[in-house]
């Protein structure tokens, strides 16, 4: 399997207690976990994150640090998720072997890449309470980024069960989901629905001829 279903966390809208939510994301057959929680000071960050990764590690599940480069590094996370902006800042990838980039245009993206992203968050796709005033960019921001560029693109923003097939029929290499995953207590469901529609989705492209 090539394709990747990735859980952003958000504390505020969890329907457990953090510790338990992360060990029911990480049991859930997701491919990795994003530690978003963006409100947090880097210290408070780095506390949940510790405790995040300890969940991860025993249960063998990938954890990325979003935003704070230091935290990745001091706690030899190599992974990082950065928005656009950090990543013109970031000068210094020691000890990061994968660095994504959240974009929201082909010209962002096009930036990212150019900086060394190693792949892209892109969206939102659809309607999302998460950016309520962000215009939806639809899958054809996927299919765009995904012919132009040879890193792997992961759509995000409002990605349910029953649209996921568009994504992969668009060639992206997966999703990014989060409200849905903080607030379902069946994720296990979720994420064997969001694989089944995504391979439904695969099996397409494929049938199409498409970016193969």
């Amino acid at each position: 399997m090539g394709f990747k279903i990735i859980v952003v966390t958000d504390r505020t809208i969890m329907s457990k207690p953090f510790a338990d939510k992360i060990a029911d994301i990480s049991d859930s057959g997701a491919d990795m976990i994003i530690l978003r929680e963006k409100d947090l000071s880097e210290s408070e960050y780095r506390y949940l994150a510790t405790e995040s990764a300890a969940i991860c590690t025993e249960y063998g599940v990938p954890l990325c640090i979003n935003t704070f480069v230091e935290t990745a590094k001091s706690m030899n996370i190599g992974r990082i998720q950065l928005p656009l902006g950090r990543m013109r800042i970031l000068t210094d990838r020691t000890g990061l072997n994968s660095v994504g980039v959240s974009v929201h245009s082909f010209k962002e993206a096009e930036e990212a890449v150019d900086l060394g992203a190693d792949y892209l968050i892109a969206g939102p796709v659809y309607p999302t309470e998460c950016k309520p005033d962000a215009k939806p960019k639809g899958p054809d921001l996927i299919e765009e980024l995904c012919r132009s560029f040879d890193v792997p693109v992961y759509g995000i923003g409002g990605i349910t069960a029953y649209n996921i097939r568009h994504i992969a029929s668009s060639g992206g290499s997966g999703v990014c989901i989060r409200s849905s995953a903080m607030r379902t207590d069946n994720l296990n469901l979720l994420i064997r629905e969001l694989k089944t529609n995504f391979e439904a989705g695969l099996e397409h492209l494929e049938l199409a001829g498409n970016f193969v």
